[in-house]
């Protein structure tokens, strides 16, 4: 296989990805101004592979079991970019640092790093929460296109998770501009009574944000008044990263 053979099927495998419904052999030839015959031989290589599946009854492609598979490679790696900066990050704060990925309506706890002190936020490595949850849910919605962030609210509900929690819209989309205007959120007794955190956005080379580093911690110590400081340490971390994740 050529270089130039693996080229075409990547480009292949990212337009049928990146399309909103799946795509037949016509669809993908033009697109990618490819002959039929080429662009079917790319296809069936990456259905070999499980990259891709095709419909049995309309024959048309779409995203296979193999790229969850990678994905799953990918938060590994994910991962152990990140943990250098966020061992720096507990140095600095000496509160619970956790890593968090969006998964559709929910975020997920991919990692955890926690002080050695007594009182602290204990996190669950692997918890999944409401995407809207939290301080990090905050940084992963602000840092959506408007009319994305508005239609995933559109489909989940508000819940009081503590009797503090933020269930009325409007007081929550005023929070989540806030996050996107300062760059960082700031939560208290959001998802646990007694605790804060806050917390900052990831992004990959597109601008996609992959992930939001959150520094937790019992309110009394991360309070609002310590929040811009923290949030500055933490914008920082989630830069440093970018740099070494985009670099």
């Amino acid at each position: 296989m050529t270089l130039r053979t693996v080229e075409r099927a990547i480009n292949v495998l990212y337009h049928v990805c990146e399309s909103d419904y799946p795509m037949n052999l016509t669809e993908v030839s033009k697109a990618l101004e490819l002959d039929k015959a080429t662009t079917l031989r790319l296809l069936s290589t990456l259905v070999s592979g499980d990259l891709l599946k095709q419909d049995a009854q309309t024959r048309s492609y779409y995203i296979g079991p193999g790229i969850l598979r990678l994905s799953r490679f990918w938060r590994h790696d994910l991962r152990s970019i990140c943990r250098p900066h966020l061992e720096s990050l507990l140095d600095q704060v000496d509160e619970t640092i956790c890593l968090i990925e969006p998964r559709g309506l929910d975020r997920i706890c991919i990692d955890v790093l926690e002080p050695k002190k007594e009182l602290r936020v204990v996190a669950e490595l692997g918890r999944v929460q409401p995407i809207y949850s939290g301080a990090s849910g905050r940084v992963l919605l602000a840092s959506l296109p408007e009319q994305e962030m508005l239609a995933i609210l559109d489909q989940v509900d508000l819940l009081q998770l503590t009797p503090q929690s933020v269930t009325e819209r409007t007081q929550y989309l005023d929070e989540i501009r806030l996050a996107r205007k300062q760059g960082y959120a700031y939560a208290i007794d959001q998802v646990i009574v007694g605790s804060a955190g806050v917390s900052a956005p990831i992004a990959d080379a597109n601008g996609e944000v992959v992930a939001a580093v959150v520094v937790r911690g019992p309110a009394a110590r991360i309070t609002k008044d310590l929040s811009k400081e923290i949030g500055a340490a933490v914008r920082q971390v989630a830069k440093d990263i970018e740099g070494h994740l985009n670099g």
